[in-house]
């Protein structure tokens, strides 16, 4: 593909180099005197013609360097497709900053001892029929009727050893194996079990052990405001 493509090129330059010797010949033979005037146009003409084909080499010499072979050729960098992005990673259960409250009202009732024994939860004071929603992602390992007075319970697991429990439900709307997301409602706020009003008893349990929920509700603290349970 290269050397045809030189062919016209090389051509010219060959009849471009003759044409000089050419015209020389034809001077050489012709009849008329060789006056001063016709010398000089005839020396002009060569040299310009020279000069010409110098010109012309120098301008085949540089095409032929700057010829690039295919297969010398450089590839286009390749076109990246962009896809969506990737899915944003599920909040980490060990972060408390990542949970959220189960129900909507204050807490009534702090962890701690009340009344000589020991209260391993929060009452949430939140009205009757509310809904009462998953604190974090996790598997329901337990939803019907509880023990202790607990009423209707759901228990989440999920996972690191941390498990909740939301207890005194007046229904519920999970099953045992279900896998809920964060907020997911897993039933509603009830009187069921031992209590002196509606409301929320929230538990979160480490590796089986009680801990203080308000670790694990945002801005937690407690509200003397309401009925404790």
């Amino acid at each position: 593909m290269q050397s045809r493509r030189l062919r016209p090129v090389a051509a010219l330059t060959l009849a471009l180099l003759a044409a000089p010797f050419l015209a020389a010949s034809a001077v050489a033979q012709t009849d008329a005197p060789a006056g001063p005037v016709k010398k000089l146009t005839v020396v002009s003409w060569l040299s310009t013609t020279t000069d010409s084909v110098r010109l012309a080499v120098r301008l085949t010499t540089k095409a032929t360097e700057t010829v690039t072979r295919p297969d010398q050729a450089k590839p286009l960098p390749a076109v990246r497709a962009e896809g969506p992005p990737p899915p944003m990673a599920p909040p980490s259960v060990t972060d408390p900053s990542t949970w959220i409250w189960p129900a909507d009202g204050p807490v009534t009732s702090p962890f701690g001892r009340r009344w000589g024994r020991m209260h391993e939860g929060v009452d949430i004071d939140a009205a009757y029929g509310s809904p009462v929603v998953a604190a974090h992602r996790g598997t329901v390992v337990q939803a019907g009727w509880g023990m202790r007075g607990y009423g209707r319970v759901v228990h989440i697991d999920h996972g690191d050893g941390l498990l909740t429990s939301y207890n005194h439900l007046a229904s519920i709307s999970a099953t045992v194996g279900q896998v809920v997301e964060q907020g997911a409602v897993v039933g509603t706020v009830g009187a069921s079990g031992s209590v002196t009003a509606a409301h929320l008893h929230y538990e979160v349990r480490e590796h089986g052990v009680a801990r203080n929920p308000a670790t694990w509700l945002p801005a937690g603290g407690a509200s003397t405001a309401g009925n404790p349970g």
